[in-house]
């Protein structure tokens, strides 16, 4: 845990150093975002994006391990250096914001960063995917950065993210034993926090509820039973994060929009398309979150300040240039598993039949797992529905979705035309997460890829009633509105600590993902995080090379590298270095074959 609570130090000082610097050269770049201060979980998460972002170039280069860290480090330094005026005097900013912040307050945030690394130390269950591709793409990104055709030798190691070199930067191998993959305890405790400063500022500066501050404040739903697996580099969690913040920031954008506060709305609409493509970045199933952006470019162009509608179009090629090289130098396409966008052909590239297999794979995956993928895939949903409707219903996202349209219904009974109303002014959130939906549940509709969309569209249903309610003497059910507000701030105020310490397995939101079997059982650690659990190999005789194939399951877990469970049709090293990559090759008399 302590050791924890200094990594996650660090990387906030990095991470609001690099959300710092942007915010400074944007207001160099377009006066009008002058001396607007964002909150400092916002700015936070921001310069996490941007530190992401670097990460992804720099595992174009180099391998990220102890080179990459300094490289990550030196340039707040630097800035600090030429600009140390500006530094200090934001310094004294927040130090005296922390003044002015009741101490309750702060002695709740401390309490739940505490609590997070507990879990972080002790929570003993762990992802299956992360044992499967997670941890060994992490691995992979440690040893050599990126490696021409690693898809070759395991196909699921081509489904890049760009949480996994986020994970590789700041998890520290080349110091520890047990590197620290545990940026995802730090991601949800930034977002807690900016939801409760949000609470905050409405308690002390008695304004006015908003469409914004009541999604600011659902949101807590979703994230603390977010909290429940803090163990694992997923992708899962992050994605469904953002695609939240996302929805939230728009919601403020277009309430900034219709204040015409020029200034805070330019900011939030670099922050909407940071977080957006960052999504998409780290999972590709959030892609239309994108829609969101769209709107911010929209909105721009409608403007006509070409400035900032630049600079947005700029933060989007930032992410998705580096990501799609990335992609292309590991698969040789420059989406995956997409074998359709079919433009390179280097001498590395998968060939098309096994991405369409994966592909296939993944879709049947969602659909029904542990049935063949042709039968489910060939039989239609009439075939799988009904056992992935009963998986559905027993999770919690089902329940949410009764109550939240049970309520939406009661809401229009009361106020239908003032309901209409507010879904019509925020219109473009409700579009967005439906085509989530619509877009989840045709591709792959396995309840932890649609995890944000989902819990959007249900929070959504809620806050027209709610706002309304607030905002009127008219009670939704027994108390009256300002009876709501005192209720529910003070049970949040004394039941987070305990929500996010007692969140266990059976209530989290991946399913069968989350194993609390006895052969991944790490045992508790409070001075140092757990090591993954040890994978059992054998060394199989690949086409000139050797690779370790996991003996008990089919999970390569941390091990050292090259680790497959399977071997995908014949491989063969470029050349006798591991970092020149892989090939496909018709035929290699000496392999073993291990396929899937």
């Amino acid at each position: 845990m302590v050791l924890i609570l200094i990594n996650w130090l660090y990387i906030t000082l990095i991470c609001y150093a690099y959300g710092f610097i942007l915010l400074k050269l944007l207001q160099k770049l377009e006066l009008k975002g002058e001396g607007i201060q964002l909150p400092f979980s916002l700015v936070c998460l921001l310069g996490l994006a941007e530190v992401s972002a670097l990460s992804t170039v720099l595992s174009l280069f180099i391998n990220i391990g102890a080179l990459a860290v300094v490289l990550t480090t030196l340039v707040p330094v630097i800035f600090f250096g030429f600009q140390r005026q500006i530094c200090l005097d934001e310094v004294n900013r927040i130090i005296k914001q922390v003044k002015f912040t009741p101490p309750l307050f702060n002695l709740i945030l401390v309490i739940i960063q505490v609590i997070l690394a507990i879990k972080c130390s002790t929570n003993i269950f762990f992802h299956y995917d992360s044992g499967f591709y997670h941890l060994p793409s992490i691995r992979w990104i440690e040893t050599y950065g990126v490696v021409p055709g690693l898809v070759n030798l395991f196909a699921p190691l081509g489904i890049d993210s760009i949480w996994f070199q986020t994970n590789a930067l700041f998890g520290f191998a080349f110091l520890l034993d047990n590197p620290l993959h545990k940026v995802i305890g730090l991601t949800i405790c930034w977002s807690i926090y900016l939801v409760l400063g949000r609470v905050k500022d409405f308690i002390l500066n008695h304004t006015q509820p908003s469409f914004s501050l009541v999604l600011h404040v659902l949101t807590l739903i979703p994230l603390l039973e977010l909290c429940s697996n803090l163990t694992s580099p997923s992708t899962d969690e992050p994605s469904a994060i953002f695609v939240l913040l996302v929805l939230v920031l728009t919601a403020q954008f277009i309430e900034t929009q219709a204040e015409e506060s020029t200034n805070l709305s330019n900011l939030i609409g670099i922050a909407i398309a940071t977080f957006s493509v960052y999504a998409v970045t780290i999972k590709l199933s959030s892609i239309p979150i994108l829609l969101c952006t769209l709107y911010v470019l929209w909105t721009s162009y409608n403007k006509r300040d070409f400035t900032w509608l630049i600079l947005q179009g700029g933060v989007l090629a930032e992410f998705l240039i580096p990501k799609a090289l990335r992609t292309l130098i590991l698969t040789g396409y420059l989406l995956y598993p997409f074998p359709y966008l079919d433009i390179f052909n280097p001498d590395w590239k998968m060939p098309k039949s096994f991405v369409i297999a994966e592909m296939e794979w993944i879709q049947s995956w969602a659909r029904l797992r542990f049935v063949d993928k042709k039968l489910v895939l060939s039989r239609g949903i009439q075939y799988w529905f009904p056992s992935w409707i009963n998986t559905f219903c027993s999770s919690p996202i089902a329940l949410g979705l009764i109550i939240s349209i049970s309520i939406c219904l009661i809401g229009l009974v009361i106020w239908k035309q003032k309901q209409t109303q507010i879904v019509f002014k925020y219109g473009v959130l409700y579009i967005t997460s439906f085509v989530g939906l619509l877009y989840w549940f045709n591709a792959a509709p396995y309840i932890r890829f649609g995890f944000g969309f989902l819990w959007g569209f249900i929070l959504l249903l809620l806050v027209p009633p709610i706002l309304l309610s607030l905002a009127s003497n008219q009670p939704i059910l027994l108390f009256h509105p300002q009876a709501y507000t005192g209720i529910s701030i003070t049970l949040l105020i004394a039941l987070l600590p305990i929500m996010l310490y007692s969140a266990s397995f059976q209530w989290q939101p991946l399913g069968a993902g989350i194993m609390p079997s006895k052969d991944f059982f790490v045992s508790a650690s409070y001075r140092k995080p757990n090591g993954y659990p040890k994978a059992t190999l054998t060394l199989r005789r690949a086409c000139g090379f050797n690779v370790f194939q996991p003996i008990k399951n089919q999970l390569c877990w941390y091990s050292d590298v090259p680790c497959s469970p399977f071997y995908y049709g014949e491989t063969m090293l470029r050349s006798s270095d591991l970092h020149d990559g892989f090939r496909s090759i018709q035929s290699c008399s000496t392999a073993t074959t291990f396929q899937r």
